[in-house]
């Protein structure tokens, strides 16, 4: 495959020393380089390539950060000011980047309104604004099942595009986890007909996986622990196979029915499908075979319907007698709410609502990486809008977010960084999630679909597993429904 960019192999160990030990230095330097502080809608600084005003490199260079802006700021009133917005989930990593917001407004002068929403309200509004061209966002923060749709309808800047001559600046490129950011950030080249030929389109803002949280106390109960070791002969240890783990959840619900072993998501919109194709990749299974989520179109074969699919069905369907919760209504939320309550003993949990189970009950869970010997890549990019009016200060806010020592403050903060230096700080190790994220991420690989039928797939996945779980078709049936209606519904794409 060849890269526009360097496609290095896959490292916890940064490919450089860290640089710099100072909020203050690491955004100074970035902003210095990058851009302005405030952006005048009139003065007298240069128009790019893109038609954006900009403070020159070269005058930055030379004059220095505070006489270049000093003089900007002081020529603008507030009302000239330009802010940057952004848009993303409402989940641990945006909060965790909202909260150093303030930092970078105080280093930079740049002032950022973030909006966070739910997951469905921040998907539609970034879809509506940047279809219609609207540019009120400057940035949104998606997932990589946008990227295709993203790329093709040329909504976003790249990489090439926000560099903007200026490639020296964005030296965090080294820490990026590279299997994450080929994932993530990276998609064919136009004309989109050439999977092999790629460039990397966007910096990723979080690495998301699922994680298998274990509630402590219920796996700690004497009678727990003796139906376990009659049935498996050994102590507990975390599942590592899927056969496993739905043969222990269902141990719990048999010794104890006040007690439930598993909160499974069985909701629409992405949910239920999202933890489905861990145990469809688990048993050796695949949608399509292929290396990255997005590297496939409409014509690319299927093959979903086999027999590694029945029997991630039939595994799935095996643990309803000691699912909690109502199947079709449990999203992340949802779920998360239902293990806080105490009475479930698993769950394969996204990794963004992971704190707030070690913020209200730092005691009752413990975490260990999904079982078998592959997790999902998941998260995604901070994607800057083709019709934002601030690409400059968009570009310094995301070097300032991706600097090694902001990289540090947001783990600790919930963040799951798409960086390495972090996982190699004893500090960020010893929070209770994190050894089996970083795990996770090591082996992480492509489960989720990210081309232009990402969102089709998705879609008819959930409608045959529901059907499944619901007892209106049989587990065999669910691969090859799912199969006939993905490739129905790729005709009208």
């Amino acid at each position: 495959m060849s890269f526009r960019t360097r496609g290095e192999a896959f490292s916890l160990a940064p490919t450089h020393p860290s640089r710099g030990n100072s909020d203050e230095r690491n955004s100074n330097e970035f902003i210095h380089r990058t851009g302005r502080q405030r952006l005048c809608v009139s003065g007298s600084n240069k128009t790019s390539a893109l038609g954006l005003n900009v403070v020159s490199r070269r005058d930055l260079l030379k004059s220095g950060l505070a006489s270049v802006l000093g003089g900007a700021v002081g020529s603008c009133t507030d009302s000239h000011t330009q802010i940057l917005r952004i848009l993303g989930e409402d989940s641990s990593n945006l909060k965790a980047i909202s909260e150093i917001l303030p930092d970078f407004r105080r280093v930079s002068g740049i002032e950022v309104v973030a909006e966070l929403a739910d997951f469905s309200t921040a998907l539609s509004k970034s879809t509506a604004d940047l279809s219609a061209g609207t540019g009120y966002y400057d940035i949104v923060l998606q997932y990589n099942f946008s990227l295709s749709s993203y790329v093709r309808n040329r909504y976003i800047l790249n990489i090439d595009e926000l560099k903007h001559g200026n490639a020296d600046v964005f030296r965090f490129e080294h820490d990026i986890l590279r299997n994450v950011w080929n994932e993530l950030g990276f998609y064919a080249i136009p004309p989109f007909d050439n999977f092999n030929l790629i460039e990397p389109i966007a910096y990723p803002f979080a690495a998301n996986t699922m994680i298998l949280a274990m509630n402590r106390r219920i796996l700690e109960d004497a009678a727990i622990i003796d139906a376990y070791k009659e049935e498996f002969h050994r102590p507990f240890r975390p599942p590592t196979t899927w056969e496993e783990l739905a043969r222990a959840a269902n141990i719990i619900s048999r010794t104890n029915p006040s007690l439930k072993g598993i909160a499974l998501q069985g909701a629409a919109g992405g949910w239920l499908y999202y933890e489905w194709v861990h145990f469809l990749f688990g048993l050796g299974g695949r949608i399509m075979n292929k290396q990255y989520g997005w590297q496939s179109d409409l014509n690319t074969p299927l093959t979903l319907n086999s027999d590694a699919a029945v029997q991630a069905v039939k595994l799935y369907l095996s643990m309803k007698p000691a699912n909690a919760g109502d199947f079709y209504s449990v999203d992340a939320v949802k779920q998360r709410d239902i293990m806080l309550e105490g009475k479930t003993a698993f769950a394969l949990m996204w990794t963004d609502y992971i704190p707030d189970l070690t913020s209200k009950a730092a005691d009752m869970f413990t975490f260990a990486p999904v079982p078998g010997t592959a997790s999902m890549i998941a998260g995604g990019c901070y994607f800057v809008n083709r019709k934002t009016r601030s690409a400059a200060n968009a570009a310094a806010l995301i070097s300032y977010l991706l600097s090694p020592s902001i990289q540090k403050r947001l783990a600790k903060r919930g963040l799951f960084p798409p960086t390495a230096p972090p996982f190699n700080e004893p500090e960020i190790l010893q929070i209770p999630y994190m050894p089996a994220v970083r795990d996770s991420l090591m082996r992480g690989i492509y489960m989720a679909e990210a081309g232009p039928d990402a969102d089709l797939i998705s879609q008819e996945i959930t409608n045959a597993l529901q059907l499944a779980w619901k007892g209106e078709i049989r587990p065999e049936q669910a691969p090859t429904n799912a199969t006939k209606a993905i490739s129905e519904g790729r005709k009208s794409l």
